[in-house]
């Protein structure tokens, strides 16, 4: 989940059949708005407080060179590792079972609880 693949064709025949009257600029707007209403969504399902903090390790891309940094979520709660300092990110679960993200500056990030 997030938006940093969304694709436009992917929700056009659904935006089209709903919002026959809009333009093409005006649907890519909406399904913006309607794709940051599911992260919403589901940051209200994932209102989980945890009884330990979270960290997260980032392995950042920036125009000079890579580099590791990492941020506490104090909170404890699940559903504030759903929020990025950056524009565009996407959250998913890898193979293993972790929580990750990508960002839109090849940026990477692994969320960890302790």
């Amino acid at each position: 989940m997030g938006d940093i693949h969304l694709n436009y064709e992917d929700w056009k025949q659904d935006l089209e059949a709903e919002y026959p009257d809009l333009t093409e600029d005006e649907r890519f707007v909406l399904m913006h708005e309607f794709n940051c209403d599911y992260l919403n969504d589901e940051r209200s399902n994932l209102n989980i407080q945890m009884s330990r903090l979270f960290l997260i390790i980032a392995d950042l891309g920036r125009w000079n060179e890579r580099f590791s940094d990492y941020k506490e979520i104090e909170s404890g709660n699940i559903r504030d590792c759903l929020y990025s300092d950056t524009d565009m990110t996407e959250w998913f679960v890898d193979h293993q079972g972790d929580l990750r993200a990508d960002a839109i500056h090849h940026d990477d990030y692994l969320y960890r609880v302790y």
